[in-house]
């Protein structure tokens, strides 16, 4: 998650009252409030704009040698489902398969090495 205002601001907001929020395994960028509200965050890593692959071209896959490979953990299930990603975002407006083979990485996107 990238948060580009120079004022900052929240990368979540949580209603009170929410029954559950678990957060888990996400890269957060830029200036603001990781969580507000009631939540479960863990496993999170706080990164400059620098281990992305292109930001300013709206790229977020992680680059090489980033610290967020490899660094995800088993996230579990909440109410019979299983929290560990399948999918990912594919631009525009499109999913595309997430790797399930080998460690999981932090963030959105899963690293894939240059061939």
């Amino acid at each position: 998650m990238v948060n580009d205002r120079p004022a900052g601001g929240r990368f979540l907001f949580v209603r009170a009252g929410t029954d559950a929020a678990r957060i888990v395994n996400n890269v957060f960028s830029g200036r603001g409030d990781v969580l507000s509200g009631p939540g479960e965050l863990s496993n999170k890593f706080v990164s400059a704009k620098t281990a992305f692959a292109d930001p300013a071209g709206f790229d977020y896959r992680l680059k090489a040698g980033a610290a967020a490979i490899g660094r995800g953990v088993n996230p579990g299930s909440a109410y019979g489902f299983k929290l560990r990603p399948t999918a990912e975002y594919a631009h525009k407006a499109k999913t595309g398969t997430r790797s399930s083979s080998g460690e999981l990485d932090l963030g959105a996107l899963e690293y894939r090495r240059e061939r």
